[in-house]
């Protein structure tokens, strides 16, 4: 049996992965710019101190970290966007207190929102698992490619750059601060971005009522357990759905803004959980 190699062993590999880092962002700083940088860490040191003490799994979390100390340090060194699309490649962006303007000037047409409700259950791209939606919010749709449909991925290039959300700003990759501020800063809401006057509110409360997400997500659950009576409450749950959605189209609003409005259709959230409304009895 090989002994585990030490802190000090691993130094070439250290070199290595923070070489491979810089080529992947894009920069030219010299391998000690980084370590120098890393070595005002405390994370780093702390792991540096506590490798010769850790066990394997131990080991194998720490080495998870290192990754990500070693990708935050190599931006460090560049400051500055490379317009790579990466960002824009995993998701539209969410809306926070700042870009109402960027609605209501046509900036962002309505088409091109989508609200992910309380309750929803929804992957995040930054914890990469699915997670519940404790408060609703509003994002720009995603592209059938995937990432933001307000990307041109032909180009390269943002189509609205110049008036772009708020979190397209400040969500730097290589300034993590940025992310930090938007997580303490408050999300918009449909009611943030809709005139008081406007017939879709009292539409979006009846929604709300009665076609809360949760309730849908138990329901689907129970179908899958077995419950007979589950899909009867599946499909009037569904049909109430399409029901506020003919209502709100009959209030003049147009069909490529439901999304928006109402959410993904209830319908569609079955389908993509594998289940089908048809009978087939």
């Amino acid at each position: 049996m090989t002994d585990t190699p030490s802190w000090k062993d691993l130094a070439p590999l250290r070199r290595g992965r923070i070489r491979f880092g810089l080529q992947a962002v894009g920069s030219s700083a010299p391998v000690e710019h980084v370590q120098t940088h890393l070595e005002r860490e405390p994370a780093y040191a702390e792991i540096a101190n506590r490798w010769g003490t850790l066990d394997a799994a131990k080991r194998d979390s720490a080495a998870a970290r290192l990754d990500e100390l070693f990708r935050n340090a190599a931006y460090a060194t560049r400051p500055y966007c490379l317009q790579c699309g990466q960002c824009c490649a995993n998701a539209g962006p969410t809306l926070y207190q700042g870009d109402e303007n960027l609605v209501r000037e046509g900036t962002l047409p309505r088409d091109s929102l989508i609200t992910h409700r309380a309750g929803e259950r929804v992957y995040s791209h930054a914890k990469q698992h699915a997670v519940v939606l404790e408060q609703e919010c509003v994002s720009v749709v995603a592209s059938s490619a995937g990432g933001c449909a307000l990307y041109d991925r032909k180009a390269k290039a943002c189509s609205i750059y110049q008036g772009r959300p708020r979190q397209c700003v400040e969500q730097r990759c290589w300034a993590p601060d940025g992310g930090e501020r938007l997580a303490s800063s408050a999300g918009l809401r449909r009611k943030d971005l809709l005139p008081d006057s406007s017939l879709a509110l009292p539409i979006i409360e009846e929604h709300e009522r009665a076609c809360p997400p949760e309730r849908l997500w138990h329901l689907i659950e129970a179908h899958r357990e077995g419950d007979v009576d589950a899909m009867v409450a599946i499909r009037s749950m569904v049909a109430e759905d399409e029901r506020l959605r003919q209502q709100m189209l009959d209030t003049g609003a147009a069909a490529n803004e439901l999304s928006f409005l109402l959410g993904r259709s209830l319908a569609e959230r079955v389908r993509t959980a594998g289940i089908s409304l048809v009978d087939d009895h």
